[in-house]
């Protein structure tokens, strides 16, 4: 259920408190509660995550814990299910038009500071 429906399962007792999720599962909104909440649980906390098999990391200071999450969820994708290359064509005729444009955008910009492609 943890990577299907994107849980976070917090265990705790008087004396630790765990956390266990799914990296690439769709639950960045459970993580960023679970960091918010965290300080309210008792130490020292073991992250469990799963990546390419499951992980375990112990913290003794909340700070670090939260921080790592932080961390975890940075390297995390859970808006694509599925990545697609597409093969670039690689004409001079392409790159030679690309530097073109390029170029004639820049001289524009040039002669005429209120342009557009000034960003202004």
């Amino acid at each position: 259920m943890l990577d299907r429906q994107g849980f976070v399962k917090i265990k705790n007792s008087p004396r630790a408190t765990q956390i266990e999720w799914s990296v690439f599962a769709p639950n960045w909104a459970s993580l960023y509660f679970t960091m918010e909440w965290l300080h309210t649980f008792p130490g020292p906390y073991t992250l469990r995550y799963y990546l390419s098999g499951w992980f375990e990391e112990k913290y003794n200071d909340v700070n670090a814990a939260r921080n790592r999450i932080d961390i975890i969820i940075g390297k995390s994708d859970v808006r694509r299910r599925s990545t697609m290359v597409r093969s670039i064509q690689n004409s001079a005729s392409t790159v030679s038009s690309m530097k073109h444009r390029a170029s004639s955008a820049s001289s524009a910009s040039a002669r005429n500071p209120r342009s557009p492609a000034c960003g202004a």
